[in-house]
């Protein structure tokens, strides 16, 4: 997989201004203790900007989806972020991002190691890797990489050791972008219901 093939879409600034006042207050109400609350709250706009960005994509090609948007609650209860539907059979789909620096830098995505040992089930029909580039009060671009089957990703994260990231205090396994496939993505596209 190359970063050079991509879907791009941007996000405006009003609405990565409405995601950290949301995360601000996902980080009270979630009482998120003993880690760094800013990185977190970082974290959470990132991540909801790009799966904003993958719904206006979804969006443009009239694809039925259903959005888990600004999700704020226990793990246990929380929803997938995207569900579309393939022949009329509900599929989910995860969406993972990194700022583009780091993608680049690492050419790898986090994976989370507690979902893989514990959360199994909650584990997407497909993953998506994307990355965030937030331009100064000007909103972000979001670029969409590829994807990976389920499957494919319980098999590759089989072989890959965790590591403690120091800044969040959690353990990843980290999934070369080599796992994932444009061609998948945007197959997935082509296949999907439509509204």
């Amino acid at each position: 997989m190359s970063l050079n093939r991509y879907l791009e879409e941007s996000i405006d600034e009003q609405t990565i201004e409405s995601f950290r006042e949301k995360a601000k207050k996902k980080i009270e109400q979630e009482k998120w203790v003993g880690r760094d609350a800013e990185l977190k709250a970082r974290n959470f706009v990132q991540c909801w900007t790009s799966e904003k960005a993958w719904g206006k994509i979804l969006d443009r090609h009239n694809i039925r989806n259903e959005w888990a948007g600004t999700y704020v609650g226990d793990v246990e209860h929380a929803p997938p972020n995207y569900k579309i539907w393939i022949n009329k059979i509900e599929t989910t789909l995860g969406i993972r991002s990194r700022t583009l620096r780091d993608l680049a830098r690492w050419l790898e995505v986090p994976y989370p190691d507690d979902r893989f040992r514990l959360e199994r089930e909650k584990i997407h029909d497909y993953v998506i890797i994307s990355s965030v580039s937030f331009i100064n009060e000007k909103g972000a671009s979001v670029r969409f990489y590829g994807a990976i089957h389920r499957e494919d990703l319980m098999k590759a994260l089989q072989t890959i050791q965790p590591h403690l990231s120091p800044a969040q205090q959690e353990y990843f396994r980290p999934v070369p972008l080599t796992n994932f496939s444009y061609d998948l993505m945007t197959e997935l596209l082509k296949k999907t219901d439509r509204k």
